[in-house]
């Protein structure tokens, strides 16, 4: 270790935990309810910690898929957009449709997630449907 400061955590050793929203909030609340000598539980109370446990850890693998199935869709909005020149009239509009045009239309616009959510709320309040949004988005000359 180059500097001096640091020379006494030379060979210290330290975990790191990554974990999700919901993984943090159990450990938290597992920590409360059982954090004690292993004598001091209950069996039913481990088999109800072990059951509530295994469903969060169902329940974040769905929380997980939902996230990738939105951030597949937002993909395929935007292939559909660089291969066809158009949405499909099938697609919704929605954030996550929004959010993929502007993200194709403006790559280099800082918060189109930030701004999404404003323009949508105008767009549906005027009825737009996301192909007009789309034929819109391609008639601009907006650079940022």
């Amino acid at each position: 270790m180059a500097s001096p400061n640091y020379r006494k955590l030379e060979g210290l050793k330290i975990e790191i935990q990554v974990r999700t929203i919901l993984m943090h909030a159990w450990a938290e609340i597992e920590h409360k309810l059982a954090y004690k000598n292993e004598n001091q539980i209950s069996k039913e109370v481990k088999r109800q910690l072990a059951i509530i446990s295994a469903q969060l850890e169902g329940t974040d693998k769905q929380f997980q898929l939902l996230k990738d199935s939105i951030e597949n869709y937002k993909d395929e909005i935007k292939l559909q957009v660089e291969i066809s020149d158009k949405v499909s009239n099938k697609m919704e509009l929605n954030f996550d449709s929004v959010t993929a045009l502007l993200d194709y239309y403006f790559p280099d616009f800082p918060n189109n997630q930030k701004s999404a959510t404003s323009v949508l709320d105008r767009l549906v309040s005027s009825n737009y449907t996301l192909e007009r949004v789309e034929e819109l988005l391609k008639k601009s000359d907006l650079s940022f």
